[in-house]
């Protein structure tokens, strides 16, 4: 099917028939393949500023080895292959992790769902639906794609549905079933699924797939009735039926066409704060290890003998100071710990292993007590939990006190009253005067107190 197409399913008599190639609804989240894996994961590696380092040195180390560009003292061997070691250590880890989104994504894919193939209710892999199958979905049960229902046990054809899963809202969403195919297959003898293939002719128009999950625009015809569908007629993926016996539905999209996938990212290349702050600890200590060098380098010029007999003339191609300054580099360059990265990660696959077997991090669902434990996505951000940087909340009266407290007042030109955070303004002692001290301040001192009261009157009523 073209892009940006909108897209035509006839139902005869319960039975799809489709003019156009949709894709299957299989979905996969995992980052690599067996052909990607090596060059991409390499190319992540190369991100970590201490892996570009080591290569960059093991590089020198070799011009030095082989070459007459300076004098070379370490051979390129002894740190190109701890650097490929280490490397390959944390390719086993991202590894680990994508066959563990392969897992996921596999455990998803062979979910069962329950098909209406010529009146009879048949099973089918959620990976082998297709475009235009009728699906019975029951309370509790994920939709396993995007689609319109035609019939819900619903007083008035309504069902509910949890879209946490997409936009992270606990209160359900109110869905309705299209009148015309709600009353067609209520008026009809026999269960929907045996009035449904009486029905012979049902077309839907539906718009082009895109991530829009609060629109939809499209419209159904059964029996030359025409009705227009909206964003209440519409049921996605990852939406889980609640408060409703059973749904009777129709595919519209399926696997990268649906409205959760086409919301969705690649698995993106993921740094946390501790390896940021590695990385910018690595340039201190690269900047100091130039400095040193640069100073040995100049010295050595200076105070070297000009030459012993026991030793072999020095052939030198690069200028002298740049070829002692590369030489000592390379001296120094133990300064960097090469070790670093590999040890983090192994700390951080512990970590995680031990975030999964806690007992205490475990969920028992209430029905079947069966336990769900806590599963971490990517292991390089484990040392991450629990750091919360922005606390976004909304002003509500389960936060503030709604309390209308007189604080300040001024009577006769004097202020009376502070901003303090006390329980009244009424115990303030200077309005505590037992005998106010003229005729005028007394009428004001009472007018004041009819005013506290009724301000005490309405907070009251307020909250």
């Amino acid at each position: 099917m073209e892009e940006g197409q909108e897209r035509r399913i006839q139902l005869n008599s319960g039975r799809a028939q489709l003019d156009e190639y949709f894709i299957g609804n299989e979905v996969v989240t995992a980052k690599y393949t067996w052909y990607s894996f090596l060059p991409k994961n390499l190319w992540e590696q190369l991100h970590k500023f201490g892996n570009v380092y080591f290569l960059f040195i093991s590089v020198v180390m070799y011009l030095g080895e082989t070459t007459d560009l300076y004098v070379g003292t370490i051979r390129a061997f002894s740190t190109l292959g701890l650097l490929v070691m280490m490397m390959a250590v944390t390719a086993a880890v991202a590894l680990y992790d994508d066959i563990q989104r392969g897992r996921a994504d596999k455990e998803i894919n062979m979910s069962i769902a329950t098909v209406l193939v010529e009146g009879r209710e048949v099973e089918k892999k959620f990976k082998d639906l297709q475009v235009g199958d009728i699906l019975i979905v029951k309370k509790d049960q994920d939709f396993p794609a995007d689609t319109i229902p035609l019939h819900c046990s619903g007083e008035g054809g309504n069902c509910y549905v949890s879209t946490a899963n997409l936009d992270g809202e606990t209160n359900l969403k109110l869905k309705t079933a299209p009148s015309i195919t709600q009353k067609a297959l209520m008026n009809s003898s026999g269960s929907p699924a045996g009035s449904l293939s009486m029905l012979k002719r049902i077309e839907i128009v539906a718009e082009a797939p895109n991530g829009n999950i609060h629109d939809f625009n499209g419209n159904i015809t059964v029996e030359n009735q025409k009705a227009s569908l909206g964003q209440k007629q519409l049921l996605m993926r990852g939406t889980v039926l609640r408060n409703t016996d059973k749904c009777t539905c129709v595919i519209v999209y399926t696997g990268n066409d649906t409205r959760m996938v086409k919301n969705s990212r690649p698995a993106p290349m993921k740094q946390s704060n501790l390896e940021i702050t590695t990385n910018k600890a690595m340039f201190i200590v690269l900047f100091a290890q130039t400095l040193i060098s640069l100073t040995c380098g100049f010295l050595h010029i200076q105070f070297k003998p000009k030459h012993h007999w026991y030793l072999e003339e020095e052939r030198i191609i690069l200028p002298e100071w740049l070829a002692w300054w590369l030489t000592f580099f390379t001296l120094f360059s133990n300064l960097m710990p090469i070790s670093l990265y590999p040890t983090v990660e192994f700390c951080n696959a512990f970590q995680c292993r031990a975030i999964r077997l806690d007992e205490k991090m475990h969920y028992k669902f209430p029905d079947s007590n069966e336990l769900f434990e806590a599963r971490t996505r990517s292991t390089n951000l484990s040392q991450e939990l629990g750091q919360v940087g922005y606390v976004f909340s909304d002003k509500t009266g389960t936060l503030t006190q709604n309390d209308m407290i007189l604080r300040r007042l001024s009577i006769g030109g004097k202020k009376y009253g502070t901003f303090s955070s006390g329980p009244s303004f009424a115990k303030d002692k200077k309005m505590e005067a037992s005998e106010p001290p003229d005729e005028a301040r007394r009428q004001a001192y009472i007018t004041w107190r009819s005013f506290d009261d009724v301000c005490t009157h309405r907070s009251q009523h307020v909250t």
